[in-house]
Parts: structure tokens; C-alpha cells; sequence
């Protein structure tokens, strides 16, 4: 019994927990109605609160259904609906203070194609989460 205490005691202090606050997204993206040319993309207004706690993560912003960490600063969205998929890719580069973001879309005709933009970590949850998504 004691060997089970003090394992779980190890092994619990072991989960990965972090939420960043992102925005300034700069990139490309090529879409099937711009004849798939990489032309310039971003999402300067867009704040996402990106969450990995263990195997579980989320993203406020995005309209992914289910989110599959990939890594202690990663992870990847799907969402899969009548007519097509989309897959979101995120990975927060914690020592540049920087998130890789790219998105792929199929089965939605003009909108299907790519896009790949990298933005910056705002700040962390702990820094005031309203804050941030309001501009303030």
C-alpha cells in the first residue's frame, strides 16, 4: 500500500499544465478560389487561450471539435463535419515566445486549401485572460 501512495505522489506531480494567450498572426495561405497562390494571410484581431493540461487541450477561438495534445507546447485540432474536414495545427516555441499555427480545409469548394502563420505568446492565463481578449 505505501509503495502505491508514494508512487501515485511521483507520478502525479508529472502532469504538464500551461495556457498561453496568443494573437499577431502573420503568415500565408493558399485557397482553391485564389487558384491555390500563396498569398498573404493574417489574423491580427484574433486572440486564442491555447490549454494543455496532460492529454488534454483546448483552444478559446477555435471551432475545432476535438483537440489531440501532440506534446508538452502542442497539439492538433479536428473537425470533421458533413461536407469536409479541417485540421489545425498548434505549437507554442516557449523560448522565442512564438506559436506555429497552420490549417488545412478540404470538401468546402473555394474555401479548401492552406494556411501557415506564426504569432506571438501575449501572455499567460495567470496574466488576466479578459484582459487580453478585450484589448486592454
Amino acid at each position: 500500500m505505501k509503495i502505491l501512495i508514494l508512487l501515485s505522489l511521483l507520478f502525479s506531480g508529472n502532469v504538464y499544465s500551461k495556457c498561453w494567450i496568443t494573437g499577431s498572426f502573420k503568415g500565408f495561405e493558399a485557397k482553391k478560389h485564389e487558384a491555390m497562390k500563396f498569398l498573404p494571410a493574417e489574423m491580427s484581431k484574433n486572440k486564442f487561450v491555447i490549454n494543455i493540461n496532460g492529454t488534454d487541450g483546448s483552444i478559446v477561438g477555435s471551432n475545432m471539435e476535438t483537440f489531440i495534445v501532440t506534446g508538452d507546447t502542442s497539439l492538433v485540432g479536428i473537425s470533421i463535419m458533413e461536407n469536409g474536414t479541417t485540421t489545425e495545427s498548434w505549437q507554442i516555441d516557449e523560448s522565442n515566445s512564438l506559436v506555429y499555427f497552420t490549417k488545412s480545409t478540404l470538401g468546402f469548394g473555394p474555401f479548401d486549401g492552406v494556411m501557415s502563420l506564426i504569432g506571438k505568446v501575449e501572455g499567460d492565463c495567470t496574466s488576466g485572460v479578459e484582459k487580453v481578449l478585450q484589448g486592454n
